[in-house]
């Protein structure tokens, strides 16, 4: 069995600011877990129980120094999360979100640089439609949403 987390690994916990992140947060904290900052686009500058909330996982890398993401955010938004943790440099990504339909969860996964592994802990996804995507709609669609997209950094490759 490989260990991912050691004594030198920093956490940012997207979606701290909710009840699923706060409550594995504080848990993985109390096990002696570096937590040492949650991001919630819009929450920036708040804390709970002691660890700040950022706006963007890039701000709370570059504050910080995190090397790890823990991904506990709506189905919706998971895809979005993962790629901007990423985009952001953080070379290794923890989602536990249940309910991520399988094309998005694919293409987020996929597309993540060569320098970031990605860890799904739920196998709970929504199967594709019978209108599968191409590689090519995918790649677009994730392509889109990635926040580093529009500074030209992201790293989902145009397809």
């Amino acid at each position: 069995m490989s260990i991912f987390v050691d004594e030198h690994t920093k956490v940012v916990v997207q979606g701290l600011t909710g009840g699923q992140g706060r409550f594995h947060a504080l848990r993985n904290r109390a096990y002696g877990t570096k937590v040492v900052a949650g991001v919630r686009a819009g929450k920036g500058g708040q804390d709970v129980e002691g660890i700040p909330v950022y706006d963007t996982v890039a701000e709370a890398k570059a504050t910080t120094g995190a090397n790890a993401s823990f991904v506990s955010v709506p189905p919706a938004g998971a895809p979005d999360a993962i790629l901007e943790a990423a985009a952001a440099g953080i070379p290794f990504v923890v989602c536990i979100t249940e309910g991520i339909p399988a094309h998005d969860r694919h293409a987020s996964t996929t597309f993540c640089s060569e320098n970031t592994r990605v860890l799904a802990c739920s196998d709970r996804t929504v199967p594709v439609s019978s209108a599968r995507e191409s590689a090519t709609s995918a790649s677009r669609r994730a392509r889109s949403r990635c926040p580093a997209a529009r500074w030209g950094s992201c790293p989902v490759p145009a397809r």
